[in-house]
C-alpha cells in the first residue's frame, strides 16, 4: 500500500508503511522516540528508497545512522541520571560516551567527574546493554571482584571493590551504576553520593 504525503507532511512525520515498521522496530530495541525526529525519519527514508533500488548496503547504512542518531538522544536523557555536585563539591560537564561491543556487548555510557580538593570521584552509567541482566546475578551474587564486599544502600544491592575504591550497581537490571573514588576518598563520601544518582529516573525510563 502506497501512502501519499503531501509537501508539508513530508517534511514532517509523514511515514510510509517500511519507514512506519522500520522505526517501530529501532523503538523496540529500547531507545525513546526522540523530541524531533527530523533526521531520523530523513535516514529512514533513505533506508526505504536505497530498499526499493535494491541497494541494501545503502539500506543498511541509513538504518544504522537513525540507530545511532535515537541512541545518542537517549544518551543525552541520561545525563539527567547524574547527581548534582554535592555542597563543597565541584563537576565538570556529563560527557556522554559510545560503548563498543567488547564493553558489556555495547550500549551507551554517561559519566561525570566531580572534585573537592585532592578528593576526585567519577560516576557512571551504562544502559542498553544485552548483557546487563547476566552482571546483575553475578553482582547480587558478590561475584563481580574477588573479594568485593555485597552492600545495601537505600534498598538496591550494591558492590564494593576496596583495591579501586569503587561502588557498582545494576539498577533494575538495565543499567550499570558506577561510583569511584581515588585512594583518598572515604568510603562514606562514595556511599553518599551513590544515593545522589536519580535512580527513580532509571526506574521510569
Amino acid at each position: 500500500m502506497n501512502i501519499e504525503c503531501s509537501p508539508v507532511e513530508r517534511k514532517s512525520l509523514c511515514l510510509t508503511p517500511l519507514v512506519a515498521i522500520a522505526l517501530a522496530a529501532l523503538l523496540a530495541l529500547g531507545v525513546s522516540a526522540p523530541a524531533s525526529a527530523d533526521d531520523v525519519t530523513d535516514q529512514l527514508r533513505q533506508a526505504e528508497a536505497a530498499y526499493a533500488r535494491k541497494d541494501l548496503p545503502a539500506a543498511l547504512n541509513a538504518l544504522a545512522t537513525a540507530a545511532s542518531l535515537i541512541s545518542q538522544m537517549k544518551a543525552e536523557a541520561w545525563k539527567a541520571v547524574l547527581p548534582d555536585p554535592p555542597p563543597g563539591w565541584a563537576a565538570d560537564p556529563a560527557k556522554v560516551i559510545t560503548v563498543g561491543p567488547a564493553v558489556l556487548g555495547g550500549g551507551v555510557s554517561v559519566e561525570r567527574h566531580y572534585r573537592r580538593g585532592a578528593d576526585s570521584i567519577d560516576v557512571s552509567v551504562i544502559a542498553d546493554s544485552p548483557m546487563l541482566q547476566s552482571v546483575a546475578v553475578l553482582l547480587g551474587a558478590g561475584l563481580m571482584v574477588s573479594g568485593s564486599e555485597l552492600m545495601v544502600i537505600d534498598g538496591q544491592r550494591v558492590a564494593y571493590d576496596d583495591n579501586d575504591n569503587t561502588l557498582q550497581a545494576i539498577v533494575a537490571d538495565k543499567v550499570l551504576v558506577k561510583v569511584q573514588g581515588n585512594r583518598g576518598v572515604e568510603k562514606a563520601a562514595l556511599e553518599a553520593m551513590f544515593k545522589a544518582v536519580k535512580l527513580k529516573n532509571v526506574l521510569t525510563r
